[in-house]
């Protein structure tokens, strides 16, 4: 034990020792009991609190440097660490000053960029100033060389005429002359018949003499007498046919006179043929004042390239190209009634044309989405011919009123793009595929939906195409899950999956009695389908890529498929004959539709219209 102990202990000993003394003390009356303990006690706590004092004093000089040994090393840290910021905040005041100087430079070198941007803005809007007016003369050159044309044309014609008259003329002229000449040949073979007869009858009045007679006359005689007669016969005849072959000479050189007349006639009609190829005149003049794209009428096989032909002769050929849209035109739509129709293109826009002149009658620019302005994948005309539908990308429906041509409904829930819709023949219930994988079944008077219909795989894109029997029961849909369900347009129930494509299914579409379903597809082929029991009827092959579109005529005579390969062919429906290739496109065809007007006259002419992704709409008629 330490010494500061034993001093507290023996200051705890005094200390019970003062207070046993003070207790005898008390009792003895004696002082002295008391007051030694106490007085020991006194000096012992003092020289222990002199102690404690100096242990506590020793312990915080211990604990004071045990402090500065721990501090000592922060310090020195804190004073590199110091030193290592004033460092930094040099370094940086450096680079910043450096990098000042880097974005003065850069500012620099913007600052002629950015004038030559505005030059060149400039420039560009002096070029488009120059390209609209040269534009604009090479219209008006288009123009006068056409008129210039016509002109040239109606000139040529006039020579025709001139021409045609003067042949009339001198067919009158020699017409008197050759039949004088006609009737002095047969007077003169008529002599001629008249003295030969004569020396025809003296020779056989020598043959019938020699025989009686041969021993008196000598055969040498008789010889010379016929070779005199012989000699006289050929010289009368040299005579009286010298005449002749001067009359058939005259004749020739006047047939000589009208060959050159006929040539130069053979060399005006191979130029007007060759005006005409090279020059396009306008078929229609439009009677109101309507919108009016740029419409290029074509000649009749300028754009027609018959591969299989029935009899010999083209039955389509293009009457215009529409090239008003900027983006490719994936939909057409015709009205029933067979005057208008609807295309939708990439480019935003949905436009309405005249079937019959190619005339543009209206463009409807859809109101930007939350996402932007939407690609127009899909359109449909409602049977009446008032409601034009269309779908797009961005995931709904546009229901449009053609007469005032504002949106009477959007119709939202698909999770995807849009990519085909439908009326019913009622007009009553629209139908929409998407790439979410869904069929809808709409409610056209108020908007709402009716039903959705799942059932395509999960693991593809979605569903490409929808059709629609003409009885209104039926429901198709094709996906790029290689498969075609048929479902019940008043249950939704799935009557059946059509199974035998071996790529994505593009495009489908009934035939008019509804009897039969046609699909086209990525497999380069289109396959005919008997509705009440999903067989394959047939396989129809001639494209040489992916088939993307396909229609059938009203009369439900021809059928029509639009390729990948740029080319449409048509189809005798009822054996499968692949009658035409079409070409004039320079992209994929993606859209057709057939059109029947009904005129006046009680006629029907037959019409397709093909709309591609080189952003031109073709219109084609049959002949």
């Amino acid at each position: 034990m330490t010494r500061r102990y034993w001093l507290e202990i023996t200051e705890y000993v005094f200390l019970a020792g003062s207070v046993i003394g003070t207790i005898a003390a008390a009792a003895t009356q004696q002082v002295v009991y008391a007051a030694v303990p106490l007085t020991i006690t006194v000096g012992l706590n003092m020289d222990n609190r002199n102690r404690i004092n100096r242990l506590g004093q020793q312990q915080q000089l211990t604990g004071l440097t045990h402090l500065h040994q721990i501090i000592d090393p922060l310090e020195e840290r804190l004073g590199v660490m110091e030193a290592l910021t004033e460092e930094v905040k040099t370094w940086v005041q450096e680079h910043n000053t450096e990098g000042k100087e880097a974005i003065a430079v850069v500012q620099r070198s913007i600052n002629p960029l950015r004038s030559t941007l505005e030059q060149l803005k400039t420039q560009t809007q002096q070029l488009d100033t120059r390209t609209q007016q040269q534009l604009r003369e090479f219209k008006e050159n288009q123009l006068e060389t056409k008129e210039a044309a016509v002109e040239q044309i109606e000139q040529f014609f006039s020579r025709i005429r001139d021409h045609l008259a003067q042949l009339e003329a001198l067919a009158h002229q020699v017409n008197p002359a050759t039949t004088a000449q006609l009737a002095a040949m047969e007077g003169a073979i008529a002599d001629l018949h008249n003295r030969f007869t004569p020396i025809q009858t003296q020779l056989d009045h020598l043959s019938a003499a020699e025989r009686p007679v041969g021993e008196a006359i000598d055969s040498a005689q008789v010889q010379e007498i016929a070779a005199a007669y012989q000699a006289q016969v050929q010289e009368h005849i040299e005579a009286l046919l010298t005449p002749l072959r001067s009359d058939i000479d005259d004749l020739k050189a006047r047939v000589e006179e009208h060959h050159p007349v006929a040539a130069e006639l053979q060399d005006l009609r191979a130029t007007v043929t060759q005006l005409q190829a090279n020059v396009s005149l306008p078929l229609d003049v439009p009677s109101m004042a309507v919108i009016t794209p740029e419409v290029n009428p074509l000649a009749p096989t300028a754009t027609l390239v018959a591969l299989q032909r029935s009899n010999g002769k083209s039955h389509w050929h293009c009457l215009y190209a529409l090239n008003a849209h900027r983006g490719g035109v994936n939909a057409i739509a015709i009205s029933r009634h067979g005057q208008t129709f609807a295309s939708g293109s990439d480019d935003h826009t949905i436009k309405l044309w005249n079937l019959s002149s190619g005339q543009e009658l209206r463009t409807i620019n859809p109101p930007n989405s939350s996402s932007g302005a939407a690609q127009i994948k899909t359109v449909a005309l409602s049977p009446d011919g008032q409601i034009l539908a269309s779908g797009g990308d961005d995931k709904t429906i546009k229901l449009w009123h053609l007469s005032p041509g504002r949106a009477n409904h959007v119709l939202s829930g698909h999770g995807g793009t849009v990519k085909s819709i439908a009326f019913s023949p009622d007009g009553q219930t629209l139908i929409s595929g998407s790439d979410d994988k869904t069929v809808r079944i709409w409610h056209v008077p108020s908007g709402e939906l009716l039903r959705t219909l799942t059932g395509h795989s999960e693991w593809f894109t979605g569903v490409k195409s929808v059709a629609i029997s003409p009885k209104g029961d039926v429901l198709a849909s094709s996906s790029d899950d290689k498969t075609i369900k048929l479902w019940s347009l008043a249950t939704g129930e799935n009557l059946r999956t059509l199974l035998g494509h071996h790529g994505t299914i593009n495009g489908l579409t009934f035939s008019p009695d509804g009897q039969t379903l046609i699909s086209s597809s990525d497999d380069n082929t289109l396959k005919i389908w008997q509705v009440s029991d999903g067989r394959e009827l047939t396989t129809l092959s001639g494209h040489h890529g992916a088939v993307h579109a396909v229609a059938v005529s009203p009369n439900g005579r021809f059928l029509a498929s639009g390729s990948w390969d740029q080319t449409i062919n048509l189809w005798d429906f009822g054996t499968g004959t692949k009658l035409e290739t079409l070409t004039g496109h320079s992209a994929a065809v993606v859209s057709l539709a057939f059109g029947q007007e009904r005129q006046g006259n009680g006629s029907s002419p037959l019409w397709l219209v093909s709309g591609s992704s080189d952003n031109t709409i073709r219109i084609w008629q049959q002949v």
